[in-house]
């Protein structure tokens, strides 16, 4: 959840999360930038996660309005080689955005957004999961084990549609 005028530092969702990330983003608009971090960063020893904890943006290569109830979806260079970033403002230029011509007459004719309270919910694929309980051998009580087992196939129907 973030006020109106909080943003999100830039960074990448890191090794652990490849190949691509989802963010859904409720109740308000917001930019979101794409930058590509110095090659300083790219070239350490830790290698392009570091850029993750770079304070330094670098450039700005592009960016994409998130519309209220609006679902992106990004992988390849945009996840492995950009860092991403929200600015800290309440009001913000939409001018240049890559989906420009996707939005609304009225939207464009404005030219800018007021950002209000935004959910946003930011789903990735996690490569490596402990497992806490394992429902083979641990006792489970057997309605929590029969809602357990309901949610795991949900969950499995939801992610692979």
């Amino acid at each position: 959840k973030y006020g109106p005028s909080q943003g999100i530092a830039a960074h990448n969702d890191g090794e652990n999360f490849k190949p691509r990330a989802a963010i859904v983003s409720l109740n308000s608009y917001a930019v979101l930038r794409f930058f590509r971090p110095e090659a300083a960063t790219l070239d350490s020893p830790e290698g392009p996660s570091a850029a993750a904890k770079s304070p330094s943006r670098g450039h700005e290569v592009g960016s994409v309005l998130l519309e209220p109830n609006s679902l992106l979806v990004f992988a390849g260079a945009a996840y492995e080689e950009l860092t991403h970033a929200i600015d800290p403002v309440e009001t913000e230029s939409i001018e240049g955005v890559a989906n420009w011509d996707l939005l609304s007459p009225e939207l464009r004719a404005a030219g800018q957004i007021k950002r209000e309270e935004r959910l946003s919910l930011t789903l990735r694929n996690v490569a490596r999961v402990q497992c806490v309980v394992d429902l083979e051998h641990d006792y489970v009580a057997p309605d929590i084990r029969e809602e357990m087992a309901r949610r795991t196939v949900w969950w499995r129907r939801a992610i692979s549609q």
